[in-house]
């Protein structure tokens, strides 16, 4: 089994990568071409389960010598995959997120005959991967997951702290860990991924357009580029209030003081040992946190604080894991074949546990998470939102440069950052949509 582990575009631009369209390469020698098994090739976009996934390649690939799986992670996602689009390097199966437009444009096969699998899934699942215009179903999920606060129970406790309700409340905890623990990181971002920043704009800075106008509306209007909704460049917009809210922990110092080059992987390793009480993450990280340390289980799951006086707290519970298969690829029903090994029960629960998120399946019993018991109690005191549908080249990506670009000062004002924000997404929306 070949594993594909690229970390950057440039590896999609500089590297030869296999293409699908030309089917399963050719060995040489007297076996005939129609005994070579055939090569699917899975597009992944999640970095905490390489390892798995590599795993359960090699049991499938064990069971089905017919079919060989090759797996490609790209770090940069969104622009890997229009790369892939844009040059006709279409994966068989592609786990990640999408924007609308690849829908519209058919890159998607269309799954909603696969009834098999949505017999299979919870209330309320298949109508989460409904496409709003069609009605169809272009991609299945495995999980929800949820998206907020994840704190240090034991440090909460020696302080005498509750999770935050207000932006007030929850920059008056960050300060009294600040003053009391000073060795220890009020709130920890790993922004030189600049994807964790656009993922806390996505749930945080967005949920004051949420608040307002709900989920399905927001997310129509994204696609759409209501601003009569979104009002993005009107005073006192999402992004203003978010950008105040960054610049205010800033002045604080209320950030670990290597925000701008700290990783991912720094975030989780402070998390985890203690360095920091609090991380904007979701449950998928989990896994990877208790890795590094598998003693620290009293980890706290709470809502982000409403960033409007009189909102609720915000949580994200959404698809946490997005299957698709590429229409233009060459062996879609080999995908399928794949996928239904990937979704057996015995299977879905190893990942469940994994990645300690609920299942989406019925028939998955697992045990997912020291957090449930907050997951569940989150649910019901909060504003529930799903990830946001942004124009292709305004991915997580990009909007997490905009706020490293805010931290280090290049905008002076919540003001000026909104006005830019507002510019790029017209930017952006009207490159894809127009």
């Amino acid at each position: 089994m070949k594993k594909l582990l690229a970390l950057g575009l440039a590896a999609v631009m500089g590297l030869s990568l296999i293409g699908c369209a030309g089917g399963a390469p050719q060995a040489s020698g007297s076996t005939p071409a129609a005994a070579q098994p055939v090569t699917i090739h899975f597009f992944n976009a999640i970095i905490e389960n390489v390892d798995w996934y590599e795993s359960v390649i090699e049991r499938f690939e064990a069971e089905h010598p017919d079919i060989k799986v090759e797996m490609e992670f790209q770090k940069d996602y969104d622009a890997a995959l229009k790369v892939k689009f844009q040059t006709g390097d279409v994966p068989e199966i592609i786990n990640g997120g999408s924007s609308q437009i690849y829908i519209d444009q058919g890159r998607f096969l269309d799954l909603s005959d696969m009834t098999g699998w949505w017999d299979r899934l919870v209330p309320g699942i298949k109508e989460v991967c409904t496409d709003y215009k069609t009605g169809k179903q272009f991609f299945i999920t495995t999980n929800t997951s949820s998206f907020g606060l994840l704190y240090n129970k034991d440090i909460y406790s020696a302080l005498g702290l509750a999770p935050a309700e207000t932006y007030e409340e929850f920059a008056a905890n960050l300060l009294a860990i600040r003053q009391q623990q000073p060795d220890v990181a009020p709130l920890y971002v790993g922004s030189k991924d600049a994807w964790m920043l656009g993922q806390m704009m996505d749930v945080w800075g967005y949920s004051p357009i949420r608040q307002a106008s709900g989920n399905v509306q927001t997310k129509k209007a994204m696609i759409e580029n209501d601003q009569a909704i979104l009002g993005l460049a009107a005073p006192g917009s999402a992004p203003e209030l978010f950008a105040n809210a960054i610049l205010d922990l800033r002045d604080q110092d209320l950030f670990n003081s290597d925000f701008l080059t700290a990783t991912y992987d720094n975030a989780l390793d402070a998390f985890a040992n203690g360095k920091t009480a609090n991380l904007m993450q979701g449950l998928w990280a989990v896994s990877l946190i208790q890795e590094k340390n598998p003693a620290f289980t009293n980890i706290g799951f709470a809502p982000l604080p409403a960033l409007v006086p009189g909102g609720q707290p915000v949580m994200l519970n959404a698809p946490d894991v997005k299957y698709f298969i590429g229409a233009e690829s060459a062996h879609p029903e080999e995908a399928k074949v794949f996928l239904e090994y990937l979704f057996s029960p015995e299977l879905q629960k190893e990942f469940t546990e994994l990645r300690q998120c609920p299942s989406a399946f019925k028939d998955v019993d697992a045990d997912w998470g020291p957090m449930k018991n907050d997951v569940e109690a989150a649910l019901q005191n909060s504003l529930i939102v799903d990830w946001s549908d942004s124009p292709i080249g305004f991915a997580p990506d990009d909007i997490g440069r905009m706020i490293q670009d805010l931290y280090s000062g290049k905008y002076a004002t919540g003001a000026e950052f909104a006005a830019e924000y507002a510019a790029a997404f017209e930017k952006c929306w009207t490159a894809t949509y127009q």
